[in-house]
Formats: C-alpha cells, structure tokens, sequence
C-alpha cells in the first residue's frame, strides 16, 4: 500500500521551569493509503501531543519539536513555514479535536464555522459555501440540517457537536483525517453511530485516519492496524487481528485485560464474577523517569536489565513489533 504519512524519529518535549517532559519519544509511524491507524494508550502517554505535532499546532513555547521528520506524500511538514502550513492543515490533513464544545466558537453559527473552512480552502463564495454546509451536516446525520446550521454550538447536545465537528473536519475531503478521542463523554449508542459515520465518510472520500482512543474495546472492531504507547514510546505495533491474538508487550496484555467481559467469560473457575482489571501504578513522574524501560515500574515480568537501558522496538514476527526484552 502506498504510504500517505510517515513519521520518523519524532521527539516532542515541554520546557517547563526545571525539569523537560518528553511527551513522544522517538516515535516512529507509517499511514498508508485508506487504512485506519489506531493509537492506543492510557491518558498522558502522548497520543494528543503527538496528533498536534502532525498539525502543526503545537503551543510554542513551552512546546517543541527537537528532532524528527513528519512526511506528508514525502514532503517534510517541519520544514514548511506557518504561512504554507495554513494551506495543508484543514484542506489535505483535517482533524476532529477531543472536546467539540471547546473547539467550536461559541459566538458562531455552527453552519458559519464550517462555511468558514470552504470559503478559505475551496475557493467558494458565501452561498456556495453555505449549501455545502447544509449537505455536509445532512452527510454527518444531522436532521433538519438547513435550520440547525443556523443555531449556536450551546444547542446542540454532546453527540451533535460531534457530528459537527466530523462535518467540519471532512468539509475539504482532506487525504488524512486524525480523530483525537471522538467519542469520548458519548453514551455507547451514540459512541456507535460515531463510529459507522467516520467509517462511511471515510470511504465516501476515500481518505486515511488515524483515530486515538484510550478504549481498546473500541479499537477492536473498528482499527487495522494499532500502535500501543506508553510515556511517548512505541511499545508494540501489529495488525488489529494479532494485536489482540496475541498481545506481546506486558502492558499491551494489561490493557485488554481492562476491557469489562460479558457473557460466561465474566465468571471465574469457581463461577465468582471476576472483577475489572487494573494497571498497578502509575504513569512515571516526567523529573524522575527511569533510566530504562518506562514502564517497568509497573511490571510484572521486570528483569534487572529492564531498569539499565530502555529495550529496542523487535521485530518478533511479520509487521508485529514490540519494545521488550521478554521477546529477544
């Protein structure tokens, strides 16, 4: 498949008074054409940070880019000024933020938000940015969309604005859609609907995503491919099939396990309800990271090496990759 992002060696860091938090480490990612990436982690692992790295829209300061390249169809996006950016972000790579009610202007008209972006990258004049936003918040399952585009972000419920969010994004048939934690605060029914609508439109226009979630129950029927990080690392990369087969990394394994069981897998060998699952610990304080593997503190397969040097990311078997001594 032909690659339409890649990222190579990136390290995203914070300058804070003291002390740096190295938010992604040295990650490395390959997008291809029409696919769907999962990345998978818990909160604070670097998935957001890393999302706004490929946008450009990191805070300067306290954040920066200290080395790396993020390829976008070859071209490296670091290299480009804020101005030519501009033309990119919202047009070729589009993103739909985690929190909808913070990121529409409350002041706006939902339709005129939208309108906004057509009027800027497509070229249209008013009234043909306005009847796009009509059939793109029709596409998004808005009924009554001509009237609804006409009201304010405040009346619209969670879900809504989500839809809103996810017109916005697709608005320009953007070749790379980044959904940073769409459903995040949704009930499960509209966490669904979320979900077959990113599905449809993306194959309606033919774009990659990259879709980020903390809930691997999620991932599973929805990814291709998943990348699990942990305290900005890559700890394991494999197709969506042998990723939850057979989970290699400790912490890859700790997370499926969180996932709440249904049916007579809840029960244990003596027919007791098995209760949810835990990570023990925590996520390391960025002034006193390990010298070695992050998440050792954490593990149960912790071996002396583990604290020395952080493991390279093995290749253990075809297109399945993981960060651990355990599989050398």
């Amino acid at each position: 498949m032909k690659k339409i992002l890649e990222i190579k060696n990136l390290t995203t860091q914070f300058e804070m008074e003291d002390y740096l938090i190295k938010a992604v480490d040295e990650v490395d990612l390959t997008l291809h054409s029409e696919e769907t990436l999962g990345i998978a982690g818990e909160s604070g692992c670097g998935k957001s940070v890393l999302s706004l790295s490929i946008m450009g829209l990191l805070p300067m300061p306290p954040g920066k880019i200290t080395q790396g390249e993020i390829l976008y169809q070859g071209e490296n996006l670091l290299t480009y000024k804020p101005e030519r950016m501009r033309t990119i972000g919202g047009k070729e790579i589009a993103m739909i933020f985690q929190e909808p009610m913070t990121s529409l202007n409350p002041l706006l008209k939902t339709g005129e938000q939208i309108a906004e972006a057509l009027i800027q990258h497509k070229d249209m004049d008013k009234h043909q940015a306005w009847e796009k936003t009509i059939e793109l918040l029709d596409s998004a399952g808005i009924p009554g969309a001509r009237e609804r585009a006409q009201e304010y972000p405040f009346q619209f419920s969670g879900g809504m604005r989500q839809r809103v969010m996810i017109a916005m994004a697709i608005a320009c048939d953007p070749r790379v859609l980044i959904a940073d934690e769409p459903t995040t605060a949704l009930d499960v029914t509209i966490q669904s609907q979320i979900l077959r609508l990113l599905d449809s439109l993306k194959q309606k226009i033919n774009s990659s995503l990259l879709f980020i979630t903390h809930d691997m129950a999620v991932m599973a029927g929805f990814a291709d491919r998943i990348i699990v990080l942990y305290a900005g690392k890559v700890m394991e990369n494999a197709s969506v099939t042998d990723l939850f087969k057979n989970p290699l990394h400790p912490y890859t394994q700790g997370l499926l396990k969180c996932i709440p069981l249904l049916g007579e897998n809840k029960y244990n060998d003596r027919g007791k309800i098995r209760y949810l699952h835990s990570i023990k610990g925590n996520l390391p304080d960025p002034r006193h990271f390990p010298k070695g593997c992050p998440f050792e503190p954490r593990c149960p397969f912790a071996m002396g090496r583990c604290q020395e040097a952080v493991p390279p990311l093995l290749l253990v078997e075809k297109a399945h990759e993981v960060r651990c001594y355990l599989h050398e």
